[in-house]
């Protein structure tokens, strides 16, 4: 589930990345009306900062999300619960851990964090 929701996101974000450096006002609507169904497909309607990246879309290079490149670091999963601990291998080499929650037999991503430096701690991180 995280690799595809993840493959999903890069292409979403390459496309995108350099229409919005151009000209992101003139993008905007198409690169959310493109992101929303990766965001019905992957992620609970109530996860944690969902509405945030579908409000105001955003890109970047290197990319937030790249399958091939990131290492899944951990997982832990129980009846209706999941983790993923993902390193990533470009940009600021951030540690994000990827939950999901299982309801009616789907899972789906409840919230995404990124591992604090300075704490140690989780923090939330939009999605």
């Amino acid at each position: 589930m995280y690799r595809d929701f993840s493959s999903e996101m890069k292409e979403w974000n390459d496309k995108f990345y350099p229409l919005m450096r151009d000209n992101a006002a003139a993008v905007t609507d198409q690169a959310i009306s493109e992101l929303k169904p990766i965001f019905d497909r992957y992620v609970w309607d109530d996860a944690k900062r969902r509405e945030e990246r579908l409000n105001k879309p955003s890109t970047n290079n290197p990319c937030d999300y790249d399958p091939k490149n990131d290492v899944i670091d951990k997982v832990d999963i129980s009846d209706n619960k999941a983790t993923v601990d993902v390193q990533t291998q470009t940009g600021f080499r951030d540690m994000f851990r990827y939950s999901f929650a299982k309801k009616n037999d789907c899972w789906k991503l409840s919230k995404r964090e990124v591992l604090d430096d300075m704490s140690s701690k989780w923090k939330s991180h939009h999605i």
